[in-house]
This record gives C-alpha cells, sequence and structure tokens, in this order.
C-alpha cells in the first residue's frame, strides 16, 4: 500500500522498490527496516503512514539525503508517544479510567 502511494505521489519517476530501496536504509539495528517498522507498529494504514511521514519529517530536518536509522528510531519513539495519545482518545471507556492503566504502565518502557 505505502509503495503504491510512493508511486503515485512522487513528481519523478520511480518504482515501487525505490522507497526501500534508495530512499531508506536497508537495516535499522541489524534488522530489515521494513521488517522493524512492522514489528514496531500496529498493523493499520494509518499507523505506518503515521510512522514513515514522522521518519521522512526528521530526516529532512536533520538535512539527510535519505531516511537514515537513527530517523526511523526517532520516529519509533514519536510513534510511541503518538499512539499513547491516540488510545486514550480512541477507547470505549472513560478517559479516567484510561488514564489511571496509562499512568501505571508510564513505569515501563517508554517505547511499547
Amino acid at each position: 500500500m505505502i509503495e503504491t502511494r510512493f508511486v503515485q505521489l512522487s513528481e519523478i519517476e520511480v518504482v515501487e522498490n525505490d522507497l526501500w530501496n534508495k530512499y531508506i536504509e536497508n537495516t535499522t539495528d541489524n534488522i530489515d527496516t521494513k521488517q522493524y517498522i512492522f514489528r514496531n507498529i500496529f498493523p493499520r494504514p494509518r499507523d505506518l503512514i503515521y510512522f514513515l511521514t514522522t521518519a521522512k519529517n526528521i530526516s529532512i530536518s536533520r538535512g539527510h539525503e535519505l531516511i537514515t536509522s537513527d530517523d526511523i528510531k526517532s520516529a519509533r519513539k514519536d510513534y510511541s508517544n503518538w499512539v499513547f495519545k491516540s488510545i486514550l482518545v480512541e477507547n470505549g471507556i472513560t478517559i479516567s479510567q484510561m488514564e489511571n492503566f496509562m499512568y501505571n504502565m508510564m513505569g515501563e518502557n517508554a517505547i511499547l
């Protein structure tokens, strides 16, 4: 899905594999970057789009010509915060109940 969107939105001639082969480092923490991303997000299109958009924006702000593994790891941290906030908004229970649960988890690793 993301590869098709990449091709459709590109202003230059690209093919789907260019996204992973030319614009994103191949590995992150010695794992194929594509697998690294899918292991660290919920399998929903909006999560993938959010994650990659964040990685791209981080990369651009750092002046990188491609999305580096450090950009991917920074996007993972940002994504984790975004998911935390979105769960508070999207849940079917009261905000105070969810906040109590989430803040009890705050003692755990920053990236869930």
